[in-house]
């Protein structure tokens, strides 16, 4: 800004109408900050694809079906990274801000849905825990119920009942 009397307008929106705390800072604070949160979100990100690719090899190799699951969770929780960091909206879709506002909703419900399925497989919940079993297949189908409705106005809210539920 230049010296003297300005005036500057600041517009937000962002998630569950929360409070953002602003601060100002110097062009190499700011990029030395970035840069801190990139490599670790970097460093993250290869060790759990890693970790995926380590995991899906065993499958691959004759492990259970439950390697799978694990694979399928590990994948949905790097997309909430994404999308939480803010890569996804500058990445994949930066012409669609109503569809990054919906992104968390989804976020959570394949994270929610892939938790449930590894649970279900890893813990052998159908032989060993009928009831339990029974009441993860419940979670999915809500789940993918939900899928259908998220962008209703009450979507959100009912894949947080949902995930608190879990």
């Amino acid at each position: 800004l230049r010296e003297g009397h300005q005036t500057l307008w600041l517009g937000y929106r962002i998630h569950a109408n929360g409070r953002l705390a602003p601060r100002l800072l110097s062009t190499a604070a700011e990029r030395s900050s970035q840069g801190r949160r990139d490599l670790f979100n970097g460093l993250f990100f290869g060790v759990m694809l890693t970790l995926a690719g380590v995991v899906a090899t065993a499958r691959w190799v004759g492990g259970s079906s439950a390697y799978l699951a694990y694979v399928l969770l590990v994948l949905a929780e790097l997309f909430a990274l994404t999308q939480t960091e803010g890569y996804a909206f500058a990445w994949f879709w930066p012409e669609a801000p109503r569809w990054n506002q919906m992104a968390p909703g989804l976020c959570a419900l394949l994270t929610l849905a892939a938790h449930a399925l590894f649970a279900m497989r890893f813990l052998a919940l159908r032989e060993r825990m009928p009831r339990l079993w029974l009441a993860h297949a419940g979670v999915l189908a809500l789940a993918g119920l939900l899928l259908l409705v998220l962008a209703q106005p009450w979507g959100l809210a009912a894949t947080l009942v949902l995930n608190s539920a879990y």
